[in-house]
């Protein structure tokens, strides 16, 4: 059930940012592929970024035990505006 303040998802688009959320979670524990962005923050909290495929990105900050999605696309529109 989505929040009020959350869109609801198709169950194959929920298939599939679950895929992605379980990918980005497994990366960013053992490190591979993760970065944080020289100078870019949300608040104080640094944003990070994941090279899902050789031209795909995920950014996204790490805030209370989770790591919270920003933005996911195409390597340069990910990284043009995190």
């Amino acid at each position: 059930m989505a929040a009020a303040n959350q869109p609801t998802l198709s169950s194959d688009l929920e298939e599939k940012v679950n895929e992605l959320t379980h990918r980005v979670q497994a990366r960013w524990q053992n490190g591979s592929a993760y970065d944080n962005y020289t100078h870019k923050k949300q608040g104080n909290q640094p944003i990070g970024h994941f090279r899902v495929s050789q031209a795909t990105r995920v950014s996204c900050t790490y805030e209370g035990g989770k790591l919270q999605l920003r933005r996911f696309g195409r390597e340069e529109v990910v990284n043009a505006n995190p």
